[in-house]
């Protein structure tokens, strides 16, 4: 949701739709990790941090977004990186929509590849975790 009276894009709420609309047939998308129920299925998490308003117009933000990768097996995990890797780069595509009333995505640069964890977040848990960031030019509409 875009508040109105200050112009601020919402990224969190766009980033779970847009992981939602793109990868929730086979990965579930949690807004925060939970611990008790990460081992379930593979799962995706996400944060993010903007400096503010880019150089290009009014509404457009320039947002680092770091994704989290949780699977049982290295092979789960590895798959699910390519599909999300190639959801993320399709966000930017001209035919791709974005979702109404929060924003749509200009641009995608890779900052570091999706890539195994030596030191999972989920210490105690018998998860394979893969973690990667990316930098997102989002307008918002």
């Amino acid at each position: 949701m875009r508040l109105a009276d200050t112009g601020r894009l919402d990224t969190d709420l766009l980033l779970q739709k847009l992981l939602r609309r793109d990868i929730a047939q086979t990965v579930t998308v949690l807004g925060e990790l939970d611990f008790d129920t990460i081992e379930n299925t593979p799962a995706v998490t996400h944060s993010s941090t903007t400096p503010g308003q880019g150089s290009n117009g009014l509404g457009l933000r320039r947002v680092t977004v770091t994704l989290n990768l949780y699977a049982l097996t290295v092979a789960t995990a590895v798959e699910v990186a390519d599909q999300v890797t190639r959801a993320v780069h399709a966000w930017d595509a001209p035919d791709s929509a974005g979702i109404d009333g929060v924003g749509t995505v200009e641009k995608v640069t890779d900052i570091d590849e999706l890539s195994h964890v030596d030191s999972p977040t989920l210490i105690g848990k018998d998860v394979v975790q893969y973690s990667g960031s990316f930098e997102l030019l989002i307008r918002s509409t």
